[in-house]
């Protein structure tokens, strides 16, 4: 199953086995399309949906919220990408050459608080190091980043940045848990 609104950012699931417990719902795969670079394991056994679902849901009703200071907002992709990876691991550096509005003890706070980290997301889904970030620019625009890691390590190579209209970001959420979640109700468990 693949929603896509903006022919940049798109979600796609694929369903194996189905179950009737709703912290399971099924097991198969969850990714997150960025620029045409997929961000999670794409199995068919990958993971349990259900954390990825709820993470979708989370992001619907957060709508607006996730928000970071607006100089780490302008950041260009790859210094960007740096700082959320830090944050992850609290491991922002202090020679890192980076000054924000708030103290650095207090961003990797501020970046779990506001619920910008989209991946991972407690499962297995991101297994393979993606990493995505969200941030509402404002109640118009979506920026999303998103990366792979390596020991910690940002692979560049994987890296996109992407700066979109909400409306169609939102949208694309909702289409996908909406169709999700009658997907998973149809098996009749």
């Amino acid at each position: 199953m693949v929603s896509q609104i903006n022919k940049d950012f798109a979600i796609e699931s694929y369903i194996s086995n189905a179950y009737s417990n709703k912290g399971i719902m099924v097991i198969g795969y969850f990714l997150i399309q960025i620029k045409g670079v997929s961000y999670g394991v794409k199995k068919d056994d990958a993971t349990a949906l259900a954390c990825s679902y709820d993470a979708v849901i989370h992001r619907l009703e957060m709508r607006g919220k996730h928000i970071a200071p607006d100089d780490l907002i302008i950041l260009p992709g790859l210094e960007l990408a740096q700082v959320t990876n830090g944050s992850l691991y609290y491991r922002i550096e202090k020679q890192d050459s980076w000054e924000f509005s708030i103290p650095r003890d207090e961003l990797a706070d501020t970046i779990y608080k506001n619920n910008l980290i989209w991946a991972p997301d407690g499962d297995e889904a991101f297994d393979d190091g993606s990493r995505v970030f969200q941030f509402d620019i404002d109640n118009e625009n979506v920026r999303l980043i998103g990366y792979r890691t390596t020991d910690y390590n940002i692979d560049i190579h994987t890296l996109s940045d992407l700066k979109m209209n909400s409306n169609e970001f939102y949208s694309t959420l909702k289409e996908w848990s909406d169709g999700f979640y009658k997907k998973w109700q149809s098996f009749n468990l």
